[in-house]
């Protein structure tokens, strides 16, 4: 018999979810490391060790956006201002109008894709403030920010103009308290209980009918103008 201390064998390795969490009511935190983006949250791996992912490659601005409101609706026609009176806009009836609206987690169906928006804060952080879903599918790619049919990224019209993408993907499951999507490098989801103040918006194909009194658009501007023929906007419902 051997009087060598017995070891017992090393436990066997499991495979974690990796779980979005909001450390407050009205934001969560996204830590961006250098070479990674790191949340707070659980990591998965088949061997122990946590992932490596790729990181979130925040994109190019875009061409400078032009954000005014709709003051009021006169004979069907939307009155536009920017805060310091009104702007003379002639949109025509048939512009290409993306619209958000207001949206609960019965509207994410698996394939759409989620997109969070926040604003970076001087210790390279983000704050969420708010998720867009866009109504797939869409030929993309996970971890880069989708565009809507007129070009946009659903932030534009976002009444904090610092406002950017910081995480996207794939919708792979909706149950009634959470979304579950792929980032590209690991599964993310989104607890409704968690993100409630955080708003939830989902884009649709509009017209400018559907534009009401507090409405805020966002157009691409043109040498740092109003365009004299914009193709289309971006309409954020109140």
């Amino acid at each position: 018999m051997s009087d060598a201390p017995h070891v017992p064998p090393p436990p066997p390795a499991g495979a974690l979810k990796r779980q979005l969490l909001a450390p407050g009511f009205l934001a969560v935190l996204l830590v961006v490391g250098v070479g990674a983006v790191i949340f707070l949250a659980q990591r998965s791996g088949d061997t122990g060790a946590p992932p490596q992912p790729a990181p979130f490659a925040t994109p190019e601005p875009d061409e400078p956006m032009i954000v005014l409101s709709v003051q009021q609706v006169a004979d069907g026609t939307p009155v536009f201002g920017d805060g310091s009176g009104t702007v003379d806009l002639d949109l025509p009836g048939g512009i290409d109008v993306d619209l958000l609206r207001s949206a609960s987690f019965d509207d994410v169906e698996p394939g759409d894709w989620i997109v969070a928006h926040g604003v970076r804060n001087e210790v390279r952080n983000f704050v969420i403030r708010g998720f867009v879903v866009f109504p797939g599918p869409y030929d993309e790619v996970p971890g880069e920010p989708v565009r809507s049919p007129s070009g946009f990224r659903g932030h534009e019209a976002a009444s904090d103009r610092n406002s950017e993408p910081v995480l996207s993907g794939v919708v792979t499951g909706v149950d009634s308290d959470r979304i579950t999507f792929d980032t590209g490098y690991t599964e993310t989801e989104v607890s409704e209980a968690e993100y409630s103040p955080v708003p939830l918006r989902i884009l649709e194909e509009g017209s400018l009918g559907d534009l009401a009194s507090g409405t805020r658009v966002a157009i691409a501007a043109e040498n740092g103008e109003l365009p004299a023929d914009p193709q289309g906007i971006l309409a954020e419902l109140p």
